[in-house]
């Protein structure tokens, strides 16, 4: 996929790991903008571009992702990487860290997709790009509730 004709990007889960990374990869290209979302913008890397916009988003607070459809209405793309893993069995971990995994893995992912679909769907070759994972298609008991809600979002 060339990025070059794409305009603008919103990455979520920008400010580390494989979110990081998207945004190092896209500053690669001839993007125009790259609108860079983390829980807190103090954690969000110094990528020394004047295309990152540094957006403060929590997925799982609708609120949040209202303003930043708002603040976003020109992106081509949208990557859905924010996203939590609790280390808990399904069987016996604690309920509170399994409903997390859901709420910000699946729900808060959903909420992102629900708040952009209007925006994307006005604009030609838009795209909406979810970064799952392995543990959607194999179950690792250590962290079962990530693996259920990667599963959930990939379905």
């Amino acid at each position: 996929m060339s990025f070059a004709d794409k305009g603008s990007v919103l990455v979520t889960g920008a400010n580390r790991g494989i979110g990081r990374s998207l945004v190092e990869a896209l500053l690669k290209t001839k993007i125009r903008k790259v609108y860079a979302a983390t829980r807190s913008l103090a954690r969000l890397p110094d990528f020394s571009d004047d295309r990152v916009v540094g957006v403060k988003l929590d997925i799982t607070n609708i609120e949040q992702v209202s303003d930043v459809v708002e603040q976003c209405q020109d992106i081509n793309i949208l990557i859905n990487n924010a996203g939590v893993s609790s280390p808990a069995s399904l069987i016996d971990g604690p309920l509170n860290l399994l409903e997390r995994d859901m709420n910000t893995n699946y729900y808060g992912t959903l909420n992102m997709v629900r708040g952009f679909a209007p925006v994307l769907e006005q604009k030609e070759n838009a795209k909406i790009i979810n970064i799952v994972t392995v543990g959607a298609f194999v179950n690792f008991p250590e962290i079962g509730g990530y693996c259920a809600s990667k599963a959930a979002l990939f379905s």
